[in-house]
């Protein structure tokens, strides 16, 4: 397991690299003697490169193999890292932030198809257990590793952390991850690439500005229109392209459709927790950004706890039950707070946490594996590509609804500070969100994805998984 391992090292990376930013971004703009808002630049740079270079990793991986783009990733990733933490102006740290995402667009879903070529199906859902948990802790690491650097140290060790995992990854990599074969992958499509830069990136700024009032509502729902006519141009090109960049013949695969598109509503309920719950803490509680981040902390032992027993119980129980029932339990869970107050015992917030972790684990383990399951090898670069630009935007959209539902509880309410009463409806929301995405798996056989999960069934039961 010492490549998936490898893998796991960038994943941690980019997650924690994100989330740590957004906490220290005030220390930052005082250092640099800049407005707070203006340099959210450094976090909307870092998005929208991702956006515009992840659609292109498949087609290099393809091109020039695995091994040479995942070493060259990581350099481009690290090197960005050490320039932003060098930074000392705004627009070297927008510029070192593009770079940072450029290689963060290429490393992970790169790293990801290396570790699927390399694993036989019956071993995938241990695999991706590895490569996903550094990604679950990395939230709930950045709130109280980012208020600590910028408590007790500068804030360029920020960037500077991820230098150390960076040189890690680079070595193990070299040494234990092989080259992949490469394949005629043929001339770059442009027009693909630009129509997925466009519409991506679109959607993505406008996810990161619902609820901020930094741009007015027309503006945004421009970003929005052009994001949107960009995807649907992007799809109209790739049928009809011999050879396009995305290939759209993957979400006619049942599982991997059902898997991405029908846990986005979980992952909606998700993110939007993990931006309101800090925030509840510290503006509704108190708390400062590293007692806030210590209690948001015990989440990551429920995620860590659950890694080891998720594989025996997809094996039990399969995939479809397993997503069923941790999306019903976590969704329902992620309402807890609406009983929290500032008097609440920090033990009792810090034990549901821990229950919220265990069934949002349980879930991540099984739809990331099943959207593999039946997808051939040969096709795994098309399939990885794809469902990193349906991460970037199922992530972003979680963080942007729970910020625009605050937002609008704030407005309806209509007092002059932000306060405890105004998360709680927003928990409420986003949890029948979330349950909702429940109804997603019906379609899906009790047994799909049987050849990863090891789940059995009769001969009589026997349900294709693929359309």
């Amino acid at each position: 397991m010492i490549v998936p391992l490898t893998v796991a090292c960038v994943f941690f990376m980019q997650a924690l690299d994100s989330l740590i930013l957004a906490t220290a971004l005030p220390a930052i703009a005082s250092s640099l003697h800049e407005d707070p808002i203006r340099l959210n630049l450094a976090i909307t740079s870092y998005m929208v490169s991702q956006a515009v270079f992840v659609s292109a990793s498949g087609w290099l991986t393809d091109r020039f193999g695995g091994r040479r783009v995942f070493l060259a990733a990581i350099v481009i990733f690290t090197s960005g890292s050490i320039a932003c933490g060098l930074s000392q102006n705004i627009d070297q740290l927008v510029l070192s932030r593009i770079v940072q995402g450029m290689g963060g667009a290429i490393m992970g879903p790169v790293g990801q198809l290396i570790v699927l070529r390399s694993m036989p199906k019956a071993q995938m859902l241990r695999a991706m257990n590895y490569i996903f948990m550094p990604g679950m802790l990395g939230p709930v690491l950045g709130a109280p590793l980012g208020g600590f650097i910028v408590t007790y140290a500068s804030w360029r060790w920020i960037f500077f952390v991820n230098v150390p995992v960076g040189i890690v990854a680079l070595c193990l990599a070299f040494v234990y991850i092989h080259e992949t074969e490469t394949r005629d992958a043929g001339p770059l499509d442009w027009r693909g690439f630009a129509l997925a830069a466009i519409g991506v990136s679109m959607l993505m700024f406008g996810f990161e500005n619902l609820g901020r009032d930094l741009l007015s509502p027309i503006i945004v729902a421009t970003i929005f229109v052009i994001g949107i006519i960009g995807v649907l141009l992007l799809v109209r090109h790739s049928h009809r392209h011999p050879r396009p960049l995305l290939d759209m013949s993957i979400p006619k695969l049942h599982t991997w459709r059902i898997a991405n598109f029908g846990s986005w509503p979980f992952r909606i309920g998700m993110g939007a927790h993990i931006l309101l719950m800090p925030m509840m803490l510290q503006i509704g509680f108190g708390l400062s950004a590293f007692a806030s981040g210590s209690i948001t902390f015990a989440s990551a032992f429920g995620m860590l706890f659950m890694r080891s027993i998720s594989t025996p119980i997809m094996r039990r129980f399969g995939f479809r039950n397993v997503l069923m029932g941790a999306s019903i339990i976590g969704s329902l869970l992620c309402m807890i707070p609406v009983i929290f107050t500032p008097t609440t015992s920090h033990v009792f917030i810090a034990f549901c946490l821990l229950i919220i972790g265990l069934a949002r684990s349980l879930f991540i383990a099984g739809f990331g594996a099943l959207r593999y399951a039946d997808v051939p090898n040969e096709r795994m670069s098309a399939a990885t590509t794809l469902t990193a630009m349906v991460d970037q935007l199922a992530i972003s959209s979680g963080v942007a609804i729970g910020a625009l539902l605050l937002h609008l509880t704030f407005l309806w309410r209509g007092d002059a500070m932000l306060g405890t009463a105004d998360f709680y409806p927003v928990f409420v929301i986003v949890s029948i969100v979330s349950i909702l995405g429940t109804f997603c798996f019906l379609p899906l056989s009790p047994h799909a994805g049987a050849n990863v999960s090891g789940h059995r069934q009769s001969a009589s039961e026997t349900q294709p998984t693929t359309e």
